[in-house]
């Protein structure tokens, strides 16, 4: 399966999921893989690839906002250098608790219509990546090494789609990651 094809069942699997119950995680595997954090601008344009001005559309996004930036705060209190599977194994599960309280403070915000699918797309990828933070976890501790490298991968892909509709929605700290 390519890359961009398990991004897209990824997409596909997180939209269904944001229309589920709440709970998920995201960041730590890609803070320890040396992902990179994006930033939003705050240009005024709404075509494609053009970021909305979140604060301004919506004080909605200004609460998703800060609980982004709690979140990664949080994260970055876990963050560990060292990468081998045993940490791994004991910081996923921290990072999956903190995750999963982001993720269900978020989903109580509603969106404004015009950023509707944006967040059920950003939900979804929250949740394909709070699901794959927890395999991390388990083959970690499995020193289970292919599927840790694999994991790590995919989740790379997934973080890139969350940071474009993150950004392009205008939620600065929720593009960026801990």
């Amino acid at each position: 399966m390519t890359r961009r094809s398990r991004a897209a069942r990824h997409s596909s699997e997180g939209s269904q999921g944001a229309r589920r119950v709440a709970g998920a995680l995201c960041a730590l595997a890609i803070a320890l893989a040396g992902a990179g954090c994006g930033g939003g601008s705050t240009g005024t344009g709404t075509a494609a690839g053009q970021p909305r001005p979140a604060h301004a559309s919506s004080p909605l996004l200004a609460k998703a906002d800060a609980i982004c930036d709690a979140l990664n705060r949080r994260l970055a209190d876990v963050h560990v250098a060292n990468t081998d599977d045993h940490e791994l194994a004991r910081v996923a599960p921290v990072s999956a608790f903190l995750e999963e309280q982001a993720i269900r403070e978020l989903s109580i915000l509603t969106p404004p219509a015009s950023l509707a699918h944006d967040w059920r797309q950003m939900m979804g990828y929250r949740r394909t990546l709070a699901r794959e933070l927890t395999q991390l976890g388990h083959a970690a501790k499995a020193k289970d090494e292919h599927r840790v490298q694999s994991l790590i991968a995919s989740k790379k892909l997934v973080h890139h789609e969350l940071e474009v509709l993150a950004t392009h929605a205008g939620l600065v700290a929720c593009a960026r990651f801990a």
